[in-house]
């Protein structure tokens, strides 16, 4: 299988100034997890694309709108927006969580209660993902982003590839025809054949199903092709093909 999956941040620190962003950012790459430390929320799209990360922690000032990530990212399991409000801030608890904040911390904050509340919130956020994601051979696939980790580490995906994914996801254990594949990815009606191919080739390889037998996205011919979250699943998928 091409080894294609990197370490990516595991959370994005941002704050208007830069010394407090790498402040916070040391505290938790002392902790042993890998941070991003940036200044401004409009830096923080190309890093989720590329693997979303946990949590975000934002700092709440006139200068970094939390609100903006709260917003982008609510209803995602990933990343989660934390918010930290300074003590001179004319912001609520009420207005970050009506955004989407999962969770609001006061500043100052203490290096120990930094630490436990982190910890804890990953924790937490690490048991629902594992309970939402669909198993597929050696991966675990997010079905809200299309995103694909081998153990700790996110893949590294196009965009193309992680819409096919979150569009095959969707639809576990059914055929998507390759008009619709190709419909959501480059538009309009015309299904890009080759295109397509190549993707699929890329996401067969990602999950280890390459060779001439393919056991976890299974081509259905003149149709499309259907994801197998488990390979035992496959069987009886044939099984009711060849009823039918």
């Amino acid at each position: 299988m091409e080894q294609r999956h990197l370490s990516r941040p595991e959370v994005i620190v941002v704050a208007s100034r830069l010394a407090v962003a790498q402040s916070l950012g040391a505290i938790v790459e002392a902790m042993g997890r890998k941070a991003a430390c940036l200044t401004s929320p409009g830096e923080v799209e190309p890093i989720v694309e590329a693997g979303p990360p946990t949590i975000i922690i934002v700092e709440w000032d006139d200068a970094c709108d939390a609100l903006t990530l709260c917003r982008r990212y609510h209803g995602q399991e990933v990343p989660a927006v934390v918010v930290l409000l300074r003590d001179d801030t004319s912001a609520t608890l009420l207005d970050a969580f009506r955004a989407g904040a999962i969770d609001v911390w006061r500043r100052p904050i203490s290096v120990s209660e930094f630490h436990v509340r982190l910890d804890q919130l990953i924790s937490r956020l690490s048991k629902q993902r594992r309970h939402s994601t669909i198993r597929i051979g050696p991966c675990d696939v997010d079905p809200t982003t299309g995103a694909i980790r081998i153990g700790d580490n996110v893949v590294v995906m196009s965009e193309m590839e992680r819409r096919a994914m979150k569009l095959l996801v969707a639809k576990a254990g059914r055929c998507v025809t390759s008009t619709e594949l190709s419909g959501a990815l480059w538009g309009g009606s015309r299904t890009e054949v080759a295109r397509l191919r190549m993707v699929i080739h890329r996401l067969r390889t990602l999950l280890g199903d390459g060779g001439d037998r393919h056991r976890r996205l299974v081509s259905v011919r003149g149709k499309g092709y259907v994801l197998i979250p488990e390979i035992a699943a496959q069987s009886s998928y044939r099984e009711k093909k060849s009823s039918a």
